[in-house]
């Protein structure tokens, strides 16, 4: 990396992680679909959040 002046000093995230789930912990991760949520589940959901609010 010639002649790169900028510092990266200073240029750090912390970002915090959650734990593992069961499946990833039992090593079945690859077996499952990855969560997409619909307009269904999202609205769904909202209404579930107004009703406690």
């Amino acid at each position: 990396m010639k002649g790169v002046t900028e510092s990266l000093a200073g240029r750090v995230a912390i970002i915090e992680l959650q734990g593992f789930a069961i499946a990833e912990i039992q090593q079945r991760a690859n077996t499952l679909l990855p969560f997409l949520p619909t307009n269904r589940w999202i609205t769904q959901t909202k209404q579930k959040n107004q009703k406690h609010s």
